[in-house]
């Protein structure tokens, strides 16, 4: 099976407050007909900035109203991707990691017996139990590198949609020149991966959980703006970067 992380970038336009890309996420859910595997996307604009406002990576403090309002805002997202997938004939199911992960052990069974009966499991961004914070922000590429662990067995590939089409030897977004890595592998990822300032750190904190992922689990970071790229992955084809090894 495959474990398909959708980016808070692809899903929303992280440059305006909870902007939901509904063309792109039809056009997904629509290329994701007769999918078999688990779903994880992005919070984008929908969480990070209430994350950054309520300072959340501090943890429980006398903050759960602003935990709450930052978990409502997600589910918003959450609803509305899980509808374009339903309205698609995915039997899309939401899995809420803050109903899943208790200081830091996962209950894999509900996911397992739901994947046997042929539903898509759907997760995302959220906050967890931890022993340390009270609540930790868990986003979404450390639940796919979670999920890898879990489920390293089953999994034949992970794929990561971004808004950019892989990785680059410098910025794509600021260097015209940038040349897209077709192949690289774990121990050059960190090199070339950026990090940035919103609440997701961007490419240099996917590489990170990308590292946690077992290294017998090939890893696809693609363009998820290109819907079609998620369909040529599925057909054995490289149409962003391959992590190998």
């Amino acid at each position: 099976m495959y474990v398909v992380k959708i980016g808070g970038s692809v899903l929303t336009d992280k440059t305006r407050p909870f902007s939901y890309r509904e063309k792109i996420a039809n056009e997904i859910a629509r290329v994701l007909k007769g999918f078999k595997g688990i779903l994880v996307h992005g919070v984008g604009s929908y969480g990070h900035p209430l994350a950054i406002k309520y300072r959340l990576w501090e943890g429980l403090r006398e903050n759960t109203i602003e935990w709450a309002d930052t978990r409502l805002h997600v589910l918003k997202l959450h609803m509305r991707f899980l509808e374009a997938l339903i309205s698609n004939g995915i039997p899309a199911v939401t899995f809420g990691p803050a109903n899943m992960v208790s200081y830091g052990l996962w209950n894999k069974k509900p996911l397992e017996e739901f994947l046997k009966y042929g539903f898509v499991p759907v997760l995302f961004g959220d906050g967890i139990l931890d022993k340390e914070l009270g609540l930790k922000v868990i986003s979404g590429d450390d639940i796919v590198a979670e999920l890898s662990m879990i489920f390293r067995e089953e999994i034949d590939a992970v794929v990561f949609c971004v808004d950019v089409d892989g990785i680059f030897t410098d910025d794509p977004k600021k260097n015209p020149n940038a040349k897209l890595i077709k192949e690289i592998s774990r121990e050059n990822l960190l090199k070339f991966a950026r990090s940035s300032e919103d609440f997701s750190g961007a490419m240099k904190k996917k590489a990170e959980s990308i590292m946690r992922i077992p290294e017998e689990i090939p890893v696809y970071i693609i363009n998820g703006l290109k819907p079609e790229n998620i369909k040529r992955v599925f057909k054995g084809e490289n149409p962003g970067t391959l992590v190998r090894g």
